[in-house]
């Protein structure tokens, strides 16, 4: 679930998966996805990334959905994969942790937060530290240096590895992210997301 975008390991996940689960009539990868500009031609991208690879047990859902709907689909599915570079929060990776999904995810940046709370549901997909290099990515964030920092580029191999793990250990980790979940809800509400800053705008005397 996310924008498709090279920072989302969208064609990293396909990749992995035409490895491992190519066509495979009881296994389906369902992506949820869009962008908030160029609509077509993101979609008209990503869905001949699909075709190109012959996958025929993959379900791409574009455009918005309501809560409930987004909920539904957590809840439908058995796994959540998202090889990022990196996020600023990781809003979608922290919803499935919260409905009961064990996770597939590289550990570096943002979603580490509250992903150490509940690391024995997350297969860590391996990744490199390389220079960000995405030009979609560079333009929204002018740099007259052209340095714009590094993120973690997942290793292929270790994601198809995290998938096959899944499928050998699905009911280990389901139970796991079972109990995760409850974690992830006491410790990361939004209520107590909300109460923890405005603690820390108090502490600070800016409120």
């Amino acid at each position: 679930m996310g924008k498709y975008e090279q920072r989302k390991g969208i064609d990293e996940t396909l990749e992995a998966f035409a490895q491992v689960h190519a066509n495979q009539p009881d296994l389906e990868l369902v992506i949820k996805s869009n962008y908030f500009t160029n609509h077509r031609q993101k979609y008209d991208a990503l869905h001949g990334k699909i075709a190109d690879l012959g996958l025929n047990n993959v379900s791409l859902l574009w455009g918005e959905m309501t809560e409930a709907q987004l909920a539904d689909l957590y809840r439908a599915c058995d796994t959540f994969v998202l090889p990022t570079c990196a996020e600023g929060w990781g809003l979608p990776l922290i919803e499935a942790v919260a409905a009961g999904l064990p996770i597939i995810t590289t550990m570096y940046s943002g979603h580490t937060e509250f992903l150490q709370y509940v690391y024995d549901s997350v297969l860590p997909v391996a990744h490199a530290m390389t220079r960000i290099d995405c030009a979609e990515y560079c333009s929204y964030y002018p740099d007259s240096t052209n340095d714009w920092g590094v993120w973690a580029q997942p290793d292929l191999n270790s994601l198809v590895a995290c998938m096959q793990q899944a499928l050998q250990q699905e009911q280990r980790l389901y139970d796991r992210a079972q109990r995760n979940s409850a974690i992830i809800r006491e410790r990361f509400s939004w209520s107590q997301s909300a109460e923890q800053a405005l603690q820390a705008l108090c502490d600070r005397g800016w409120l």
